[in-house]
């Protein structure tokens, strides 16, 4: 496939998540199509991470069948408490991956 069909199926795949979970296209996401043919879906920068879990359960649900794995609570090194929400599947043939930290103390990245 060329390089210019693989964007527009991206393209394609991007519209038809937004289509089917509206809610989506309100939530601070940054989607990157891949030159691999795949699609990564990020949190949007200085976005905040309370919005992780939402954006993962929206994305799993426009993608019936998609992998939803939320870890338990874990901890960095520095103590600091996280929730990793990952989400793995493929719509109309293209692979879309989300992974995102959920940080459980109120705070943001600083």
């Amino acid at each position: 496939m060329s390089t210019d069909n693989t964007i527009a199926l991206q393209a394609a795949v991007v519209t038809m998540l937004l289509a089917k979970r509206p809610q989506l296209a309100t939530l601070p996401i940054d989607w990157t199509l891949k030159t691999n043919g795949s699609i990564y879906v990020d949190l949007a920068i200085c976005a905040p991470t309370s919005c992780v879990p939402a954006i993962a359960s929206e994305l799993a649900k426009a993608m019936r069948g998609a992998a939803l794995e939320v870890s338990g609570p874990l901890r960095f090194s520095d103590g600091r408490p996280y929730r990793s929400h990952q989400v793995r599947g493929k719509h109309a043939g293209v692979r879309v991956d989300f992974d995102g930290l959920e940080y459980l103390d109120g705070g943001d990245e600083s």
